[in-house]
């Protein structure tokens, strides 16, 4: 249950050892039971444990029991609202939506796409514009702005620079304009539209072996903006039937303006059993290191698992975990990655949030309270979002029976 409940908050009066952070008891040396008051140690400086949700809004009104009708991506902005993307199964149309939420999760606004665009069945991202609109991605090559009361301009299909159709899979937004991460006939490709010249220009378009190749993740630093491209190594294809290759992660870092810095190759994976593909990308501050996840595939099963790793790290090292990918975000100190334990729409589903250090340590976990009624149980995460003050968010799907409801929590830190 998406609840929140006490976590043994007031004055300590209990002698004993050291504090322990979210132990139920309040010791001499705490004003709750926290063991101390610093961000992302396993337990909240508002004494709730690391993880948990609190806050919960359904973003939607209803239920949905069509499996398309989804959150996938938050935006926070700087007055404490928030913007939301998705789609919504109304068979046998689908729509994209776009909302706004105020800071207590009241809807602002709502906006259907199929009065814009029929052909977006469904947003898949969203960046702010740097000016309190934001930019949103729909159907795989189309653009469509919006400001902070919910106008609408027309959709902008998107192309390559010398006019190629290209599938886009992610955005990013600098000063220089929207940057574009996705495919193009095969090969891996970043390009930049730039709204005032209505124009892309591409950047990069990689192909390694004549394989196919995909650029599935982009996003920036303060200073920097990072593409992570999933390299074929192997056939995709076996007479005509589709094949999981065999892949290598490639990570290319920009300065704000579009000019290449370096380049990371994690290389092959050690475990040939299993295939990574780079889905999120994020940059860890304290750190200083960009940190890939996603879909960690098994080429003979279908069990699904996760995986992080940092682009830039001797020696490497690798995370992963049995459970359905959802997302991550940077920590306090390393990477916090969403993930989504049992099978969709079973009652063993929950999801889980687990805080992976920048050494590879695992600082604290989440999926529920024992005893405290607590927890992510038939929960899927699709996203995580931070907002200027550090506050985290998720959002996802609650499968309730046989309705399915699209929530969305602050979490504790």
């Amino acid at each position: 249950m998406l609840l929140v409940g006490p976590a043994g908050c007031g004055p300590g009066d209990e002698a004993g050892g050291p504090p322990v952070c979210g132990d139920g008891v309040v010791d001499a040396s705490e004003q709750c039971d926290d063991g101390n008051r610093a961000p992302g140690d396993g337990c909240s400086s508002t004494c709730i444990p690391s993880g948990m949700p609190f806050d919960c809004v359904d973003l939607l009104e209803g239920d949905f029991p069509g499996e398309s009708t989804v959150v996938t991506k938050l935006l926070p902005l700087t007055d404490g609202s928030f913007l939301a993307v998705g789609g919504l199964d109304d068979d046998p149309s689908y729509h994209g939506w776009i909302a706004r939420y105020g800071p207590t999760g009241d809807q602002l606004w709502i906006l259907d796409t199929m009065s814009i665009d029929p052909e977006i069945n469904v947003m898949s991202d969203l960046v702010g514009d740097g000016s309190g609109g934001a930019w949103a991605l729909g159907a795989g090559d189309r653009l469509l702005h919006v400001d902070k009361d919910g106008s609408a301009g027309a959709s902008k299909t998107i192309v390559a620079q010398e006019g190629a159709a290209v599938d886009v899979a992610a955005i990013e937004f600098t000063a220089a304009g929207v940057w574009l991460s996705g495919t193009l006939a095969g090969d891996a490709w970043l390009g930049l539209y730039d709204p005032a010249s209505d124009s892309v220009t591409d950047l990069l378009r990689e192909d390694l072996l004549g394989f196919d190749d995909y650029a599935y993740a982009v996003e920036r630093s303060d200073a920097e903006v990072a593409v992570a491209a999933t390299m074929s190594t192997s056939p995709n294809v076996d007479v005509d039937v589709p094949r999981i290759a065999t892949t290598d992660i490639l990570v290319v870092m920009f300065d704000l303006d579009g000019n290449e810095l370096r380049r990371a190759s994690l290389g092959p994976n050690a475990d040939l059993d299993f295939v990574r593909f780079a889905d999120r990308l994020v940059f860890d501050r304290l750190s200083h290191r960009w940190f890939v996840g996603g879909r960690y595939v098994a080429r003979n099963s279908f069990a699904p698992q996760v995986w992080l790793a940092p682009a830039e790290a001797q020696p490497p090292w690798q995370w992963t975990q049995e459970a359905w990918f959802g997302d991550i975000v940077s920590g306090h100190e390393g990477v916090i990655a969403a993930i989504n334990v049992g099978s969709l729409n079973d009652a063993n589903l929950r999801g889980q949030l687990t805080n992976v250090g920048a050494d590879q340590t695992i600082r604290w976990t989440f999926d529920e309270v024992e005893g405290g009624g607590v927890s992510y149980e038939n929960f899927y995460h699709r996203d995580l979002a931070r907002d200027a003050e550090g506050q985290l968010r998720t959002a996802g799907t609650l499968y309730d029976g046989g309705s399915r409801k699209l929530r969305s929590c602050l979490v504790a830190e």
